[in-house]
């Protein structure tokens, strides 16, 4: 089992989006905004989104590699 942050330039699949869909439905993960709108951790490996610290830390205590990204309210995807 890894845990690691997703790099800056990385193309995502963003949450919502079927497999195979790309208009309009993936990102580049961009260097981290320090602005204080707030946001959601996203498992990109697991297409899952984790609403707080608790919901991420569940979901990374589980089997497998977990490919983290920050979704920024304002920003999109990003690293911080």
């Amino acid at each position: 089992m890894s845990v690691y942050k997703t790099e800056v330039g990385k193309r995502i699949l963003l949450p919502g989006a079927r497999p195979g869909e790309h208009s309009g439905r993936s990102a580049v993960v961009q260097p981290g905004c320090e602005n204080k709108a707030g946001g959601n951790w996203y498992c990109i490996t697991h297409r899952t989104l984790a609403h707080n610290n608790f919901e991420k830390d569940q979901h990374i205590d589980q089997p497998g590699d977990h490919e983290l990204a920050w979704l920024c309210f304002e920003h999109g995807p990003e690293i911080p």
